[in-house]
């Protein structure tokens, strides 16, 4: 694959994180009794997400340049917390 295309593997894993944040976000949305249960599974999510992404990283040995970088940020919390801190009240 020519380095300057997006490794898939990490395009799928950043697909499934943000899916998962705001699945887990909109629950705690619709019923905030529940949300620190929520909170705790997201925070499990991104510790498998972390170790996956971190696995296949260096398995598959991927250079973190350009889009590959891009994706890489998108496979953490990062920018789920930015648009959490900007949205809120």
């Amino acid at each position: 694959m020519n380095e300057n295309n997006p490794n898939l593997k990490l395009l799928a894993i950043s697909v499934i994180n943000l899916l998962l944040e705001f699945f887990i976000w909109s629950l705690t949305k619709s019923d905030q009794s529940t949300s620190l249960g929520y909170m705790f599974l997201l925070f499990i999510g991104w510790i498998i997400l972390v170790v996956v992404t971190g696995i296949i990283i260096y398995k598959d040995k991927i250079k973190l340049k350009y889009w590959n970088l891009l994706l890489f940020i998108f496979c953490t919390p990062i920018p789920f917390i930015s648009f959490i801190m900007l949205t809120s009240e």
